[in-house]
């Protein structure tokens, strides 16, 4: 499986018809409820709650989850539409 990695000024950039095919895929998504495996991974970046403490204690972490542009788009706009 490859992972192709949208960064937000390719969307920004892109051609109407990017856009076309995006929309497409999010009906799509909401119309079945079933997304793509590769926009459901997220990355797991543990940031310390303090620096002042031991930072080799796993307890003064929390995680924060980097999604794919893609998810975090449609995200928008399903929070949008709830409003």
């Amino acid at each position: 499986n490859t992972l192709i990695k949208l960064m937000s000024d390719t969307l920004i950039n892109s051609s109407p018809a990017v856009a076309a095919h995006i929309s497409l895929l999010f009906s799509a998504i909401l119309r079945h409820g079933v997304s793509p495996d590769n926009m459901l991974l997220a990355s797991l970046i543990p940031i310390p709650k303090s620096t002042k403490k031991c930072l080799n204690d796993s307890t003064i972490y929390r995680a924060i989850a980097l999604n794919s542009v893609l998810s975090k788009l449609l995200d928008i706009i399903i929070r949008d539409k709830g409003e």
